[in-house]
């Protein structure tokens, strides 16, 4: 059967193990290099980054249109074949202790510390049950080799990066991205397949290359079974789904709601750019297949004497789309993608596997979008939901770069300062915030509310919490009410009064 250009491009990668016999035969990574660079079957070559989140949920909505639109034309800046995904991984203990607690000092505090780090583990962990919530884009190009691959991503990075920073809402930060390291990749592909193990394990590539040791034996599952709908890994259960039913009015926050629910959870958007003449010539071949199947029918009308009837409605109406599509390709300057897009979600037992997956069809009703099951296909989704820059599972879809957009995998910007002031949760990504304001130019600060709202327990709250992580500081509290004396108590501090009507004062031009 001979096959359009257009059928081509909407091939599946053919996988590097065609039959599923061990666990080791998961990933189809060829081999790896040092620069982070993976290579994958059929001569493609893969490079990953994190984006840092901006804000866009928190602003109006002429302001997220301004977004949209930027977001559009980043997507038309990547010359090659690109996915990004917004994943809810589990972290890591030991790392979430030493980037997020505030660390021991051997001092008397530590019992203040000691408290402080239950209420963010707590807080945390009923905000996301410890899940961190991360952005990935990945870039694939086909290459003769890893020299040649090599070169390929350092021509095109700093285009895209420059293109990502450059956001055109007034007032908002762009997005910063940045690259994973081969051992930040294997470990981040080591967390996915180690769900539940709590082995606090680093993955080197100079120790695996040391002490030849397999890094692909490393990295894989301990236990692992597919099924036709789900999979089992090392104790729990997963699955692969896809949309195969879009809405017919995109609406930006559907990536948003469906990353939201609380579970280990990958989607991932994959794209590959779709030529403008093999789409135009697509659409003609349509246009011309449609106007047959008008024209036999006007005739089998004339044949029974029906001289006024026109071709069914349904095809009057396809005529009239195809005829739409094909002029706006021609007056507007849009690049267009084959786009899939699918979600991998895991759960400690069937029972938990189906809620979840109800509350994922419930959110996806709600946008008017089906999802179906990569039946038969879980490994292939697998590869293509974690961000190796595979497409082994594809449904496609023909999108715009404005409809690609609509996929927003922003919500709202981070603020998580390396040795900061825990403030609270971020109630739109559930992360923790954490503030350095000697970072700031500027470090005042100004808490407003109404009365009884909690000023004074957030300003003494935020002492305390300062005193515990900078505690080479000084800290001067002018008090007109004695509100804080008991906190000085507390940490050790000392209270003067300045008040002359007292038998003693202290004349504050004396204090040095």
């Amino acid at each position: 059967m001979i096959m359009t250009e257009y059928a081509r491009t909407k091939q599946k990668d053919k996988p590097l193990h065609e039959k599923f016999e061990y666990a080791q035969q998961l990933f189809s990574i060829v081999s790896v290099d040092d620069t982070g660079i993976f290579e994958l079957p059929n001569s493609y070559f893969s490079k990953q980054f994190r984006l840092s989140d901006i804000n866009f949920m928190g602003v109006t909505n002429s302001e997220q249109a301004e977004i949209i639109n930027w977001f559009s034309k980043v997507l038309e800046s990547v010359p090659c074949r690109f996915s990004y995904i917004v994943a809810n991984e589990y972290v890591d203990e030991t790392e979430f202790k030493k980037e997020v607690l505030y660390p021991l000092a051997g001092d008397k505090l530590d019992t203040l510390r000691h408290a402080f780090n239950d209420v963010i583990s707590n807080k945390l962990t009923d905000a996301k049950q410890g899940l961190y919530q991360s952005i990935y884009f990945t870039l694939t190009c086909k290459a003769d080799d890893m020299k040649d691959a090599r070169s390929m991503f350092a021509s095109m990075d700093t285009a895209i990066r420059t293109a990502f920073i450059d956001q055109a809402a007034e007032g908002i930060a762009g997005s910063v991205m940045s690259p994973i390291s081969t051992n930040e990749r294997m470990q981040l592909l080591y967390n996915f397949t180690h769900i539940g193990l709590h082995t606090n394990f680093k993955f080197d590539l100079d120790e695996e290359i040391k002490y030849r040791r397999d890094w692909l034996n490393t990295i894989s599952p301990g236990s692992l079974r597919f099924e036709n709908e789900l999979f089992h890994m090392n104790g729990k259960v997963g699955k692969v789904i896809y949309i195969h039913d879009y809405p017919k009015v995109l609406e930006a926050d559907i990536i948003s709601k469906l990353s939201q629910i609380n579970c280990t959870s990958y989607i991932s958007v994959n794209n590959e750019l779709l030529p403008t003449d093999v789409l135009k010539k697509e659409l003609q071949r349509k246009h011309m297949k449609v106007g047959m199947k008008i024209e036999n029918e006007k005739t089998r009308n004339r044949n029974q004497n029906d001289y006024l009837a026109e071709a069914s409605a349904t095809l009057l109406e396809s005529n009239r789309k195809i005829e739409e599509f094909e002029k706006e390709i021609n007056d507007e300057d849009q690049h267009y993608f084959n786009t899939t897009i699918t979600m991998l979600f895991m759960a400690d037992d069937m029972e938990h596997l189906e809620s979840i997956e109800n509350k994922v069809i419930s959110q996806a009703s709600l946008k008017s979008i089906e999802f179906k099951n990569c039946f038969a296909m879980q490994r292939e989704g697998i590869n293509t939901c974690v961000g190796l820059g595979i497409q082994e599972f594809k449904h496609v879809c023909n999108m715009s770069s404005t409809s690609v957009a609509m996929f927003m995998p922003y919500k709202t910007q981070e603020l998580n300062d390396k040795g900061g002031v825990y403030y609270g949760i971020n109630q739109l990504s559930k992360n923790a915030i954490f503030a350095n304001k000697k970072k700031l130019k500027n470090r005042n600060s100004l808490i407003l509310g109404q009365s009884g709202s909690g000023k004074s327990v957030a300003a003494k709250l935020e002492t305390i919490c300062s005193y515990t992580v900078y505690k080479d500081d000084q800290f001067i509290m002018i008090d007109p009410n004695a509100d804080y004396y008991e906190l000085a108590g507390i940490v050790g501090g000392t209270v003067i009064s300045f008040d002359p009507q007292k038998q003693l004062f202290v004349n504050p031009l004396d204090v040095d």
